[in-house]
């Protein structure tokens, strides 16, 4: 996990910047590092004659395996946070949301709260495109081929 965060500490550094393949990414390993954590603490907790958390043993002793719990928890966590900002952006590009101040009108024009409003809602019916061009239907293998080694074009 440290040379995890090492290398994409270093990437956004040197980036000056996330984006988000790099937080992807992240999230993508603390998700398979998670999984593969809770499959370690449930073959120690299988595995150990004392409890987890034992009040006659010592403070290390309950503080260490509360690391334990703690760890693939946060792993699991963050690839769930990752995933949100992942879903939230791409919602954010289909849909052109521009965020507005606390009092702004919010997507139907009434007051509220108001995070942002959509511009255009990006679902792909109609003809035209988001900036006001139409665009030809994709129709494969409806083009002119080409072979391979024909020099007469």
């Amino acid at each position: 996990m440290i040379l995890v965060i090492g290398i994409t500490g270093y990437y956004v550094v040197r980036e000056k910047s996330v984006d988000m393949s790099c937080l992807m990414s992240w999230g993508m390993i603390c998700l398979i590092n998670g999984v593969f954590d809770c499959v370690f603490l449930i073959d120690r907790a299988v595995k150990m004659p004392k409890p987890l958390f034992s009040p006659d043993e010592n403070v290390l002793y309950n503080v260490v395996h509360f690391m334990y719990i703690a760890g693939p928890t946060g792993e699991l966590l963050v690839s769930f946070m990752s995933y949100r900002v992942y879903k939230d952006a791409t919602y954010a590009e289909q849909n052109e949301v521009i965020l507005t101040g606390p009092q702004q009108p919010l997507m139907s024009g009434g007051s509220g709260s108001g995070i942002g409003t959509v511009i255009n809602s990006g679902n792909g019916s109609g003809n035209g495109s988001q900036y006001g061009t139409t665009q030809q239907p994709f129709m494969p293998f409806a083009g002119k081929g080409n072979t391979l080694g024909n020099t007469d074009q």
